[in-house]
């Protein structure tokens, strides 16, 4: 997959715009800061953050430069910085929900493997971006840190769950937080919104397989 790279951080501004809304295109679309997102995010996973230049934006967009600018001044960086915070700040979100932070471990657990399901659904070009962040760059480094700071979250939900007897104690609480991530942002390889599937049935067969297994019940 490809890198990104490049861009320097200012979590503070990110996600806001207080930028009115720029001219329209040559199709007559008038762009906002988000509709410029969305798109710049799609182009950015077709082409890679790097081999993507704001001339490429402009045109799938069909319109100038400049239009991108009046809502960015900082360019694609600004575009890629707004992106992975989007998405970050979602799964960030489901932590910080009650269902996430009262009762048993187990239940905590599997509440926030679910709600993250649904999050990546709803904001799939985000996350996926955010997989393919590696750390060449400022943006980069921070948006590890933030993934990183996820990561610790969950294994304390798997700690407690193992401490509670919810969960065998013959595993390790870090890698097992990190295989049930991994089970769950594998799917933007190959979800689909449009596909057969909603986000409910993906999260209840995502549990099923976690904590009950393929073995067939008894």
């Amino acid at each position: 997959m490809t890198a990104v790279s490049g861009a320097t951080p200012d979590p503070s501004a990110a996600g806001r715009s207080t930028v009115p809304r720029g001219p329209k295109s040559a199709s007559g679309r008038k762009w906002d800061p988000d509709s410029l997102t969305d798109l710049a995010l799609q182009v950015f996973l077709e082409r890679g953050y790097n081999a993507t230049s704001m001339e490429d934006l402009a045109r799938a967009a069909g319109t100038h430069k400049s239009n991108f600018y009046h809502h960015f001044p900082g360019g694609k960086k600004e575009l890629l910085q707004r992106g992975l915070d989007r998405g970050l700040g979602g799964l960030a979100g489901v932590f910080e929900e009650p269902a996430a932070n009262e009762g048993p471990a187990l239940d905590r657990l599997q509440y926030v493997l679910r709600r993250a399901i649904e999050v990546e659904f709803d904001m799939l070009p985000e996350v996926a971006l955010l997989l393919r962040v590696r750390g060449s760059g400022e943006v980069e480094r921070w948006a590890l840190d933030r993934r990183r700071d996820l990561t610790k979250r969950l294994t304390a939900i798997v700690e407690d769950a193992i401490a509670e007897g919810g969960i065998r104690d013959d595993l390790d609480a870090h890698l097992l937080a990190r295989l049930l991530l991994g089970i769950e942002t594998s799917m933007t390889d190959w979800l689909r919104r449009d596909g057969p599937l909603d986000a409910a049935t993906i999260a209840r067969m995502t549990l099923a397989l976690a904590f009950e297994g393929l073995t067939p019940r008894s």
